[in-house]
């Protein structure tokens, strides 16, 4: 067990997946890897493997599909496993993805956010003109959300079945004081986040994870499950995103559950990858220490995408349990942050797409 985290236990057998359409970010390797395989051990219908190198995710749909055939129980239908392109540093990949995967999987239950980027070392911008670890963690799977989550809707109102959405976040969003330099400061969020002299190695992870964590919570306020009022305060929504979704208000309902969970440190070469060897060994050692395995992890995100209740809405669990939201972002201030977030992540949006009712 991890000196430094909690213990956590394997998900019961059930949850029910048999039937279920979920699609994994970033599947190839680490989490992405395990979370697929707990899928599939879990029941999973169909899984979608939304992946850079189509090549590479080949190979892990044989992996994966090898492990489990036989494995089923009588009643239970081979799995099926689809390879998809997507590329998080180009907003064209992105909405590439999201047309092919609404033209050819009718149903979409889940989407597990796991892909993205750690430490990077020197600044790097995608074709986009975005600091890449800004446009890869935060701003492509902003878009990919707003293109998929009518279709996922569909799919709920179709099926009876709340989807899900879960995005990976981190802890170390709390050790971010990117509000704070904005609010104290005359720079956008945007200036900030892609200008050459304000790029730290060291913050830029944390950053970008408190940005996801700051969307999520403006998110799941406009996004009602059955029984829970849609926010109609065009004051408090900065813009015209009141009455979002009103497709949740129709017959039968709709609804999908977006939380952000936390699977701690874990043995993976995310955190180390693309770092100098002095920081790389430094890294391993607190690995070696504190680290929780690769299946741990998984659990966790499992728990996060297809157990946890209609209460992780809007939420970000650590490991399993529901995290109050920080100080940084509950204060007046961070309120405030938050309203800025959404704003300017939202002018961004709608040069990509129509953004109508967000």
């Amino acid at each position: 067990m991890p000196l430094f985290l909690p213990s956590v236990t394997p998900n019961a057998p059930t949850p029910e997946l048999n039937a279920r359409t979920i699609i994994v970010t970033g599947p190839t390797a680490g989490l992405g890897l395990e979370t697929c395989r707990q899928l599939m051990k879990l029941g999973c219908e169909t899984l979608v493997l939304a992946c850079r190198d189509v090549s590479k995710g080949l190979q892990v749909s044989e992996r994966l599909l090898s492990e489990t055939t036989g494995k089923q129980s009588q009643n239970q239908r081979p799995p099926s496993v689809k390879v998809m392109r997507l590329d998080l540093a180009d907003f064209g990949s992105v909405q590439s993805f999201a047309s092919r995967v609404k033209s050819e999987v009718p149903v979409v239950d889940t989407l597990i956010l796991n892909a993205g980027v750690g430490f990077v070392g020197d600044l790097q911008f995608t074709t986009d003109g975005h600091e890449i670890t800004f446009q890869t963690n935060y701003l492509s799977n902003v878009l990919l959300v707003l293109e998929l989550l009518p279709h996922m809707y569909k799919s709920s109102r179709e099926s009876g079945i709340t989807g899900r959405i879960t995005w990976l976040g981190s802890r170390s969003a709390d050790k971010s004081r990117l509000g704070l330099k904005i609010l104290l400061g005359e720079s956008s969020i945007f200036a900030y986040m892609n200008s050459p002299t304000q790029y730290s190695v060291k913050d830029r992870y944390a950053d970008t994870k408190l940005l996801c964590q700051a969307f999520i919570y403006m998110l799941a306020e406009r996004l009602a499950l059955p029984g829970l009022p849609l926010i109609d305060n065009a004051s408090e929504v900065d813009d015209d995103s009141s009455n979002l979704f009103s497709v949740c208000d129709e017959d039968p309902p709709a609804s999908v559950i977006i939380n952000m969970v936390c699977p701690g440190l874990v043995e993976t070469n995310f955190c180390y990858k693309h770092l100098h060897l002095w920081a790389r060994l430094f890294v391993l050692l607190l690995l070696f220490l504190a680290a929780r395995s690769v299946e741990e992890g998984g659990w966790i995100i499992v728990y996060a995408a297809a157990v946890a209740g209609d209460n992780s809405h809007g939420q970000f669990l650590l490991d399993k349990d529901i995290k109050p939201k920080p100080a940084s972002l509950e204060s007046a201030d961070g309120k405030q942050f938050q309203h800025l977030v959404w704003k300017e992540t939202m002018m961004e949006m709608r040069k990509l797409r129509n953004c109508t009712g967000f």
